[in-house]
């Protein structure tokens, strides 16, 4: 009898978990690079999301996934067709790599810990697109940087970061330290052989990890076409935005680079607004996920993001409850979790 061959899935890293849940996040408007939609996977604290041009590229989010983390033992989404259907491409990578494929009851989003990081990265995306008034366009270079972030934070009473209990290294912060989403900055340009580098106004989208070496980042200049750039300048201090002639470059720079960011005619269908205006919130979340509040502190202000635990990690958010009223039985849910002094 001939030997089998080794098997391909060799290569890859074996994950420090046992489940990973997967889930589909929608947008309401197409990015610049085209996608509308993200496929997310999470365990143990770790996010990773990968945007999409549509719901079919489930399974090429899935083999991005196996190659950047690696093999868990057992995977939970829900019941779309794209990820559990008998003939999907999901499904079929799944097999490949051979670990077991796990759905949740119908009508029970509360089993699949996916749907709780999808309203936590969305929250907290929320917060920043609101306070720097971030174009819905780059929802996706936005999206993976809230993500990162939150993976890198440490969390639960042993102080370890999601990707750590994830795949067991410890991670490097040192690309997320000096810049964050829509910050303005300087990015430099090389001249020609007679002449030096050019310095030009842009924003800061993100990081590019796929793209030359350490301290790569994603920046968009007026032109609107992303590019990437390694020699990346902050405007900070307060003398030098008190220029006035800084600040008039940056007002026309900011006018032109939202009018070719504009998103009328870039909003799928059926995600329309019905209130006929645009709201900063892009994306097409469940039901339940709108009806949980961000927690603040008893002063009114938002809890300091590493003092912050997802209501993700909480079975019973969003469970359905029977809750007893006089004679009857009426149907409750669980939309957040309350604590007092006792």
């Amino acid at each position: 009898m001939r030997p089998e061959p080794y098997p391909k899935t060799c290569c890859y890293n074996c994950l420090n978990t046992t489940l990973v849940y997967s889930d589909t996040l929608f947008a309401k408007v197409k990015s610049l690079k085209g996608n509308k939609c993200t496929q997310l996977f999470c365990s143990e604290g770790y996010i990773l999301v990968y945007p999409m041009s549509s719901k079919s590229e489930a399974r090429v989010a899935l083999q991005e996934f196996i190659k950047d983390v690696g093999i868990p033992n057992e995977m939970v989404c829900d019941g779309a067709g794209e990820q559990v259907g008998p003939k999907s491409d999901f499904i079929k990578a799944c097999r490949r790599v051979h670990y077991k494929m796990r759905r949740t009851e119908p009508h029970s989003p509360w089993q699949n810990q996916a749907e709780g990081m999808i309203g936590e990265t969305k929250r907290q995306r929320k917060t920043k697109t609101s306070a720097k008034n971030v174009p819905g366009r780059v929802w996706d270079y936005g999206l993976v940087h809230e993500s990162t972030i939150m993976s890198h934070i440490t969390r639960g009473p042993d102080g370890r970061t999601g990707y750590e209990r994830m795949t067991g290294y410890t991670p490097d912060i040192s690309e997320m330290l000096d810049f964050d989403i829509w910050n303005l900055i300087w990015y430099h340009q090389p001249g020609t052989d007679t002449s030096e580098p050019v310095r030009r106004l842009g924003r800061w989208l993100g990081i590019a990890h796929r793209i030359g070496s350490d301290m790569c980042y994603w920046v968009i200049p007026v032109s609107g076409v992303v590019l990437a750039c390694i020699t990346v300048q902050r405007i900070s201090t307060p003398l030098e935005l008190q220029v006035t002639e800084l600040q008039d470059q940056v007002k026309e720079f900011d006018i032109a680079l939202r009018e070719r960011l504009s998103d009328s005619n870039f909003v799928i269908s059926g995600m329309e607004e019905t209130s006929g205006f645009y709201v900063p919130d892009i994306y097409d979340m469940e039901e339940f996920a709108d009806s949980v509040t961000v927690p603040r502190d008893r002063d009114g202000t938002q809890p300091e993001q590493d003092l912050f635990t997802p209501k993700g990690y909480d079975n019973m958010i969003n469970a359905k409850i029977m809750i007893p009223k006089s004679d009857s039985t009426i149907v409750g849910k669980v939309i957040k979790r309350a604590k007092g002094e006792d």
